[in-house]
This record gives C-alpha cells, structure tokens and sequence, in this order.
C-alpha cells in the first residue's frame, strides 16, 4: 500500500519575512508587493489580521488601521530559494520529494519503506518537522496514504497527524474547511453563499456545474478533493552540480 506524506510550511513567504526580520514576530507584519505606499499586502500575520490588515489591501491604507505594521517584499527568486532550501532538507528523512510548483511551501514524500530507520512514523514526522524549525521554519506533517488527504490534513492543523487507516484519512480530509483549497476570496464568499463550507458540501456540488459555473480551475481543485488526480510521486532531485569543460585544441 502507497504511503505518502506531506508538510506544509504554511505562508513560506511570511516565514521568509521573519528570517530577514527576526523582531517583527510579535508585530503586525506583512508581505508587500513593492516597497511603496501603493504596494499591495500580500500576506499577512495573526498580529495584522487582528486590526483588520488583509491581503489586498495597499500598504498606506493598512498602515493607517495600525502605524506600528511592519512590511518588506520578498521576491519571487527568493521564495524560490527558500522552497527549494526546504527541499533539500527534507530529502535527508525520504529520498523522493515532490515540491508542488504552483503552491511554495508544500511537499510531498514517500513515508514508505522507512520502517528500519523509524518504526514509528509519528517519530519521523516529529524528526521533520523538528529539523526545519532548526531552521527557522514552522511546519505542519500528515502522514497517510493520498495526495488531497494528507495535503487537507497538513493544511488543517499546526503541529501532525498520521492516518493509520485510509478511511480515516477520508473522513478527516471531507470535514476539512474549504480554506485548505486555493480559492479566490471571490469564490469563497460565493461557496458560502451556497452553504458550502467543508470539502465534503463542496464535493456534493455537481462537477459539471462547478466547471461552469466557477472555471476550470475550480473545477480542477474539485477533481484534486475527488481523488481523480492522485498521481503517482513526482519527485524533483537535487539541483546538479556545476560541471566546466575546457575545450583543447588538437594535437600536433
């Protein structure tokens, strides 16, 4: 049986925020798009949300629902770095890593064949996670046996969790909040109109009348909660090393 994993490093780029400026953890602090009073927030902490500051948000209008906001971008290549950096630390507990590319700060792992080495994969989430917070990053591991179901649980909690039984993995990924899924707040505020708040209500809506009605990405993101698109691991080796060559003349 397929035994995957999968960690969060829930808003990477926050994270990035926090390495940068260690003494704007007890802040209110956000990711902006640009260093300017009409830069867009991006992403915010608990701190900021208190007072209201929201992604979306321009910096000038957020700093006057709090002056004491700390902000700074983060760019793209950095976040790239970082999740890349994670990477090659959490191929030292599974030799087989699968960033996901659209979503920086998810992984997913093979938790198989890795009984020698940790009996107990509690431990080996727990290992994991310790090793990044070494780090300086936050992460959250759930340890099961599908893509959506480990990825819903990752995103529902802040410390692990390990499904002994695929069908408790089920139950825990369908009661899981719609908020673990990669919805606009424009179609967030449509589902709940609808009285769509868990994954399960949003999987009883019918596939093709997602796809019509919110776009083929949402209906994407619907076939993902399904099941239809647990893929076999994918995962992304190592950067390769640089390798230089010098070009001889031939001999005489």
């Amino acid at each position: 049986m397929v035994r995957l994993a999968c960690v969060n490093v829930a808003d990477l780029p926050l994270q990035l925020l926090y390495r940068k400026h260690p003494e704007w953890r007890e802040l209110p602090a956000a990711v902006v798009s640009k260093d300017s009073p009409y830069g867009r927030i991006l992403t915010v902490n608990a701190r900021a949300g208190e007072y209201g500051i929201e992604p979306g948000q321009r910096y000038a209008g957020a700093l006057s629902l709090n002056h004491e906001l700390r902000a700074d971008t983060i760019p793209e290549q950095r976040v790239a770095e970082g999740a890349e950096f994670l990477a090659g630390e959490l191929r030292r507990y599974s030799p087989l890593v699968e960033p996901d590319r659209s979503e920086p700060g998810i992984y997913w792992l093979d938790a198989g064949g890795l009984s020698s080495l940790y009996p107990d994969r509690g431990l080996w989430c727990a290992e994991l996670r310790r090793c990044l917070a070494e780090s300086g990053f936050a992460a959250s591991a759930a340890a099961g046996f599908t893509r959506f179901g480990c990825y819903a649980a990752a995103k529902s909690i802040q410390d692990q969790v390990v499904f002994p039984q695929p069908r408790s993995e089920r139950a825990f990924a369908l009661k899981a909040a719609i908020s673990v899924l990669r919805f606009s707040p424009e179609v967030v505020q449509r589902l709940e109109m609808l009285g769509v708040h868990s994954v399960g209500s949003f999987l009883e809506l019918p596939p093709g009348a997602v796809g019509k009605r919110f776009g083929p990405e949402v209906r994407r993101l619907h076939r993902f909660a399904a099941g239809e698109l647990d893929l076999p691991l994918q995962p992304a080796g190592p950067p390769a090393e640089p390798r230089w060559f010098i070009k001889l003349p031939y001999a005489e």
